[in-house]
């Protein structure tokens, strides 16, 4: 059986600008989920919904924190585009 590649994980400027305001372990979680997304399409998480009206988004939640991504398994790529507080993640 082969074994496909990871994806590549992309940040957009914008979601890495609030990754600082991201406690430690709120950090390390990160990279462990989108880690696992990257190397398993079939990744399972507790925290981890499919967005409505994007197709192939995701969101995670982290505590008060959302992040938004898209995994694009065709061109080998994970995109996170938005890591907000929860009030302003919906908007």
């Amino acid at each position: 059986m082969a074994r496909t590649p990871p994806l590549a994980i992309s940040y957009r400027k914008s979601a890495l600008y609030n990754v600082r305001n991201l406690s430690a372990a709120h950090k390390r979680t990160l990279r462990t989920v989108l880690g696992g997304i990257a190397r398993d399409p079939k990744y399972k998480h507790n925290n981890l919904r499919p967005l409505k009206g994007v197709k192939n988004g995701f969101r995670l939640r982290l505590g008060d924190w959302r992040i938004s991504f898209v995994r694009d398994a065709k061109d080998g790529a994970v995109d996170v585009y938005e890591i907000q507080p929860r009030g302003k993640a919906y908007r």
